[in-house]
């Protein structure tokens, strides 16, 4: 009877010595796999980052193209205005224009007095003028 009882303990403890083990390989197993979620959703959360650098950045590059075409036409335009007001000047600006222009403005003032070639006034409109 006595050994029957050993030999009962001692199973008894080779079951539980077993199932000590299996207890630990769980926690271990679980302990892993906790890990690996853990790392996985650390790695997801890095790679949402890098996407919404790489997408602000792009935001930039996009915003400062805009910004710089914007420039250019502003310039564009100031450049052509400013070609067309020469080309206008050009040809509002000829001899006769600039004759009739100085004619009338002399004549509004009638505090000038001119005699001939003589004076220094009038062989300067002899020179302007023509005649």
């Amino acid at each position: 009877k006595q050994v029957k009882v050993q030999w009962t303990e001692q199973l008894v403890a080779t079951q539980q010595q077993k199932t000590e083990k299996i207890k630990k390989d769980t926690e271990l197993i679980k302990a892993v796999a906790d890990a690996e979620r853990q790392k996985a959703v650390l790695e997801i959360t890095i790679q949402e980052r890098i996407i919404e650098k790489e997408g602000a950045k792009n935001v930039s590059l996009i915003n400062n193209e805009i910004k710089k075409d914007a420039e250019n036409n502003e310039a564009d335009i100031a450049k052509y205005k400013l070609e067309k007001e020469a080309e206008a000047n050009d040809a509002l600006y000829t001899d006769k224009y600039i004759k009739l222009n100085l004619a009338k403005s002399l004549s509004n003032n009638t505090k000038f007095y001119f005699s001939g070639q003589q004076s220094e006034l009038g062989s300067l409109f002899n020179k302007i003028l023509g005649n």
